[in-house]
């Protein structure tokens, strides 16, 4: 009899550990955009990637007289954010699945400075200049 409580005691032990593995930590979109606008502010413009894991939000401020986007990437199902920066009266969109094309201009350029569009690439965090004739 006593080997029964331990194997049912076993069983137990093992479904309800092997349940709560299935339901992992997820977000609901409510709580995402409360996430968000706390990160943002209100009045967040949203745009998920092509297979709906990543939101792009962001942020638009024009009230210093110079557009500032402020932007952020946040997983969908766990509600971390994964790249957040600033763009100066630039834009901000989807490349790719995992690629931003952001378009940031500077209030004072140099002269040899004439790139102001980059690839942010998700998965390593990395912004890479792109050329004027380079092909998206």
């Amino acid at each position: 009899m006593k080997c029964y409580k331990y194997a049912i005691g076993f069983i137990l032990v093992l479904f309800i550990s092997c349940n709560s593995q299935k339901t992992g930590k997820t977000t609901s979109p409510d709580k995402l955009d409360s996430i968000i606008e706390k990160k943002l502010g209100s009045g967040v413009k949203k745009e998920n990637n092509f297979d709906n894991s990543f939101v792009l939000a962001w942020n638009e401020d024009n009230s210093s007289g110079t557009l500032v986007i402020r932007y952020g990437v946040w997983v969908i199902t766990s509600g971390e954010l994964l790249y957040a920066d600033t763009a100066i009266r630039g834009n901000v969109k989807w490349l790719d699945n995992t690629s931003l094309l952001v378009e940031d201009y500077p209030g004072i350029v140099d002269g040899e400075q004439r790139n102001f569009k980059f690839k942010i690439d998700l998965t390593t965090k990395i912004k890479t200049p792109l050329h004027e004739k380079q092909d998206l």
